[in-house]
Formats: C-alpha cells, sequence, structure tokens
C-alpha cells in the first residue's frame, strides 16, 4: 500500500515531519491536508465536531479513524471505541496515542464479532460512500453492523460553492470528486470521494430505513447530526 496518510503521521510520531501532506484532484490545484488537523485535542476541533461528540453513546465505531482524535476523545470519556482504519501506519499512530480496539481492515470487508450502538463518521465520513449513488449501500452496510435502533453521527458539506451557478458538472453529482494524498515521493492510489448535499441524503433516508433524530448546521456549507435506525 503506498500509505501517504500513514508515513506522515509516522513521521510526526517521530518528531521527523518536515514536509506537507498534500490531496490532488483533477481540474483542481493541489491543497494541503493538515496533518495537524488529523492530531488536534476536542478543545481545538470545530464547533460542529464537538457538539456531535456529545451525542455517542453505547459501544462505539469510528469509521474511517485516522489518526484516531475522536476515539481518543470518546475513550477517555469511559466509551468502548473501536477505531476502524485501513491505512497501517495511522493505525501505528492510533496504537501508540492508547487507543486500545485499534482495527486494521477496509470498511468493506470488515465484520464485526458484536453489534455497536453508534457508527460514528465524522469529518466528511460519508464520504468514504465513494459515491452518491453508492451512498444507499454504504447505509445498509453500516446498519448491519448496529443494534436495533442503533444510530449513525456524522458530518457532511454542501461543494456548490466551488462551482459558478449554472457551470455544475453535468456528467456526474457535483459533490463528487477524485483524489489521492501526496507525501514526499509517496502517492496512494485515486479513489473515489462524495460530499453529500442534504438535499440528496433527504432523498433517500426513507429507502434506507434511516430517519433524523438531531441536526446541525454549521457555519461554512457543513452540516451534520444523527440519524437512527428505524
Amino acid at each position: 500500500m503506498n500509505d501517504a496518510l500513514g508515513q506522515a503521521l509516522l513521521d510526526e510520531m517521530a518528531g521527523t515531519r518536515t514536509q506537507k501532506l498534500w490531496t490532488d484532484a483533477p481540474n483542481f490545484a493541489p491543497e494541503e491536508f493538515p496533518v495537524e488537523h488529523l492530531i488536534r485535542t476536542y478543545e481545538d476541533m470545530p464547533e460542529l465536531e464537538q457538539e456531535l461528540l456529545q451525542k455517542a453513546r453505547g459501544r462505539v465505531l469510528d469509521i474511517g479513524a485516522a489518526a484516531g482524535g475522536h476515539s481518543l476523545y470518546l475513550q477517555r470519556k469511559g466509551f468502548e471505541v473501536h477505531a476502524l482504519e485501513k491505512s497501517p501506519g495511522a493505525c501505528a499512530y492510533m496504537r501508540h496515542r492508547g487507543i486500545e480496539n485499534v482495527i486494521e481492515i477496509d470498511l468493506w470487508r470488515y465484520a464485526p464479532d458484536d453489534p455497536f450502538d453508534t457508527a460514528l463518521l465524522i469529518m466528511n465520513g460519508l464520504s468514504l460512500a465513494g459515491t452518491l449513488h453508492n451512498l444507499p449501500a454504504f447505509f445498509e452496510h453500516l446498519k448491519s453492523w448496529l443494534k436495533p435502533g442503533g444510530q449513525i453521527i456524522f458530518d457532511s458539506s454542501d461543494v456548490r460553492y466551488l462551482y459558478d451557478h449554472d457551470n455544475l458538472p453535468t456528467d456526474r453529482y457535483y459533490g463528487e470528486f477524485r483524489y489521492r494524498l501526496r507525501y514526499k515521493t509517496i502517492l496512494s492510489g485515486w479513489f473515489p470521494w462524495v460530499f453529500v448535499d442534504s438535499s440528496a441524503l433527504e432523498s433517500i433516508l426513507d429507502e434506507v430505513g434511516l430517519s433524523w433524530s438531531l441536526r446541525f448546521d454549521g457555519e461554512h456549507y457543513d452540516y451534520g447530526g444523527v440519524l437512527t435506525c428505524q
């Protein structure tokens, strides 16, 4: 695996990181992916993330946990938290931070022994679905890990602001992108990523047996909340 994310975190752990982690996307200029955002404490997280973390209950699965900031906060609050992440370097970093239950596997191959009360998808976790078309299957996959009445805590963004009003893509949903991560000479593979606007999300909730139990709206086209299994 070309683990750009993991190597950046391992260098951070060793105190040797001198270069930035970048995201590349076709037709967009490269953007820095600040490693500091992955390792920040609760006090430094955006208010929306803080609000969402307070809604966790029971046994928690942190999906796409990266450096484990959310897992570590909840673990210190007394929750049983399992941090799911496919990056070997990121998993090593989480273990170094003291996260007790780190699961190194791709989410599509994961099958828990016991169900969870809460699935945590903070920092645009819905994007792991890859495309809007794949979002219903993604939700069904998550629901198979949850207890009856379990909840999905997430945030997402409406990225319509990136486009001129009359210049939305015609070949795909406007929130769909392809990215890769780049650190030093390490390149990840290209992967699909989707930012889901609230209207698009609303249109599929009944289809997948989920309903809002709480919603928050952020200040920068972001929103999030708690979805409950019906």
